[in-house]
């Protein structure tokens, strides 16, 4: 079972829109994500997932100070990632989805709002 799909890591060519360095190195932590869920998930968790991408983005940036607002980008990349997942589970419906959550319908629908997710 592949747990992402590769087609949507993109590339880090200026045709895909890979042209600021921040852009590149979101794709590069794609690719690394890929690779590592593809072989560790299912033995250590998120956490560890998590941790370890991010040594990678530390590792390959070469200037920390072009980025700027990585919490606020990988906390809704992750909100986003979330929801369309758990929407999908509850065969696109809200109620379950929300139940799914542990959020209220009435957050559900504020964070599908805000983070601007397509639930047609």
């Amino acid at each position: 079972m592949k747990l992402v799909d590769t087609q949507d890591l993109g590339s880090c060519d200026e045709s895909r829109g890979g042209s600021s360095p921040f852009i590149r190195t979101i794709n590069v932590l794609g690719f690394f994500l890929y690779l590592f869920l593809e072989n560790t998930l299912k033995a250590s968790g998120i956490s560890s997932v998590i941790d370890h991408i991010l040594d990678n983005f530390f590792l390959i940036q070469k200037n920390v100070d072009d980025v700027s607002e990585l919490y606020w980008f990988v906390i809704h990349e992750v909100e986003r990632s979330l929801i369309q997942k758990a929407f999908y589970l509850a065969d696109r419906n809200k109620r379950r989805t929300a139940k799914i959550l542990g959020i209220s319908r009435n957050t559900l629908n504020a964070k599908i709002k805000a983070l601007k997710i397509d639930v047609s």
